[in-house]
Parts: structure tokens; sequence; C-alpha cells
């Protein structure tokens, strides 16, 4: 009798191990599928902190609900994990949404939907990027006789241009050590101009272009949410 109880104790504990984490969360009906890009865990004395990138693999059915269902069933599923050594769950959560690989890649805040909560917060904040929403609606059309992937192209030159200008203007003019005066910080921002509107002549006439265009296409990436190009 003593043996079946200790073996049905051990059933029952196995169980209970094993529907740890995910399987304890009720998933929501018709929940976006998503797959794990990165995830990050530091376990300190102040904080407790996963970080998790998530790829949206449905893109034609996202809506804000949709988001918010899928972010605040993640947050339950992180927040209720065990297994640390500073605390019995975590205390900070960030968890990012993208809708493609290069956005989350790019390291300029290209998520479509976030959810976070610091360690002194009481409830999680679920923040929705409006530029990254409405970009799902873009229409793909040619414009200014430039196709669409033609305009992301000069899109991507024009970032690094002026990348490569601010590079040259820290050079020249260096803004770091002690002896950074402010004659030093405004010849860093002037030849920064100079150079970029160099390089800018360069993808004009390159491209074919008007400088009117080019600002268009800056604009247009802008307001679209398009990546920036890694280097």
């Amino acid at each position: 009798m003593k043996k079946t109880f200790f073996l049905l104790l051990a059933l029952f504990l196995a169980l209970t191990f094993t529907n740890c984490g995910e399987n304890q969360i009720d998933k929501p009906k018709d929940l976006i599928k998503y797959s794990v890009l990165k995830e990050g865990i530091s376990d300190t004395p102040i904080k407790v902190q996963i970080s998790s990138d998530i790829l949206i693999e449905e893109k034609d059915s996202i809506t804000e609900e949709k988001l918010k269902s899928l972010l605040n069933y993640l947050y339950q599923v992180k927040i209720n994990q065990t297994g640390f050594d500073y605390g019995e769950n975590p205390n900070t959560i960030a968890i990012y949404a993208y809708t493609s690989k290069s956005k989350a890649e790019s390291g300029n805040g290209l998520w479509i939907a976030m959810i976070s909560k610091m360690y002194d917060d009481k409830n999680p904040k679920f923040d929705l990027n409006e530029t990254q929403f409405k970009s799902l609606k873009e229409i793909k059309e040619n414009k200014w006789n430039l196709t669409y992937n033609q305009r992301k192209e000069i899109w991507k030159k024009i970032i690094l241009a002026e990348r490569k200008a601010q590079k040259d203007a820290d050079i020249k003019y260096s803004l770091t050590g002690s002896n950074v005066t402010q004659e030093v910080i405004e010849n860093n921002v002037t030849y920064m101009r100079k150079q970029k509107e160099k390089y800018e002549k360069e993808i004009m006439s390159e491209s074919k272009i008007t400088e009117e265009i080019l600002e268009k296409i800056g604009i247009e990436g802008i307001t679209n949410g398009w990546e920036f190009p890694k280097k």
C-alpha cells in the first residue's frame, strides 16, 4: 500500500514539473505564429531579467489586438519562469516583436510591438510602434520613375552616406577627449554637413535623380520604417 502511494506521489510530482512554464499558461485562441530570434537572461542580485526578440510569421493577419494577445501570453510565460539564482521569478521582462529578421538585426528600434516590465513596475506595459504598424499596408508601387526596390537601395545609400560623413567629421574634428571646445563642435557639425552633401551628390549622379527626389526617398524611408543598413 505504501509502495503504491509513493509511486503515485512520484508520478504526480513528475507530471507537475513536466508541465512547468508554457504549458501552465492558457494559450489564447488564434495565437499568431511566431519564432524566437534571440533570448537573453541576466541573473544578478539587482535584477533577474529576460529579454526576447521574436519574429511574427503571419504578417497578413496582424492586428493590434492579436499582437497584444501574443505578447501578453509570452509575458505570462516568462514572468512565471523559475530556476534563477537571485530570485524565484524574473522581475524585469522585455519582449520585442518584429516583422522581419533584417529589422530585428538593424538595431534601430524597428519593432512593431513590445511588452516590458521594469523591476519596480507593478504591471507590464504594451507599446505599439505606429510607424511599423502602418508600414504593413505600404503599397510597393513605382514612384518618380523608380521601382520600390530601387528606392530602398537609394535609401540605404543615403543612410550610409550620412554615417560616412559623420565618421569623416569625427576624424577631422574629434569630439572625444578633454580638449573639446565649442569651436570644435561647430567645426564637426559643419564638416559633417559638407561631406554629407558631397556624398549625396554622388548618389544623385549615380542614380540619375534630382535633389528633390533624394529628399522624397529619405522621407519615404522614415515614414514607412524601412530597415537601416547594418554597415
